[in-house]
């Protein structure tokens, strides 16, 4: 029986609900010893939500960002977004230093996993995305991150 990509990461993991962003850094802090992996790639599903032909004066590119990158991560692993920050500067087209972060636990053993989603570039260009997981099952954590890598490159149905 062919499963859905959503569905790949939802018998994995489960979300960690009640975290805020201080507890995502004070635990970040805290285990260090967490094996810390990180990959980069290009990011393009926002350029046609922007590009659809809405106002972009009224239209928060942020905006826009955040939910493709949200909504394609919760919609490819049972995660709960956790906090994001927005960067805040004179121009509204650089989008360097959005950040999304993300929780999950392992079921099998309700280890943690940390996902930090970090942007560069121009909003209506292809941005750099930077994920990094923290995770304590070190070969578990690459799969995850390179599932991660390839889930986010691939363009959405809807986007082709």
């Amino acid at each position: 029986m062919f499963r859905a990509p959503s569905d790949i990461f939802s018998n994995i993991f489960f979300p960690f609900h009640s975290w805020d962003q201080t507890s995502f850094v004070l635990f970040h802090r805290r285990h260090t010893k967490l094996d810390f992996l990180a990959y980069s790639c290009t990011f393009t599903d926002h350029i046609l939500e922007l590009n659809k032909g809405s106002n972009s004066l009224t239209e928060d590119k942020f905006l826009v960002i955040c939910e493709t990158l949200a909504l394609k991560m919760l919609n490819n692993a049972n995660l709960s977004l956790v906090s994001v920050d927005m960067p805040v500067g004179t121009n509204l087209d650089d989008a360097s230093g959005l950040c999304l972060r993300f929780s999950c636990a392992i079921l099998s053993n309700s280890m943690p996993c940390l996902i930090t989603v970090t942007v560069e570039g121009k909003c209506c260009d292809p941005l750099i995305v930077s994920i990094k997981v923290n995770c304590e099952e070190t070969v578990f954590g690459l799969n995850f991150l390179n599932r991660v890598v390839n889930f986010l490159v691939e363009p959405s149905v809807t986007h082709l």
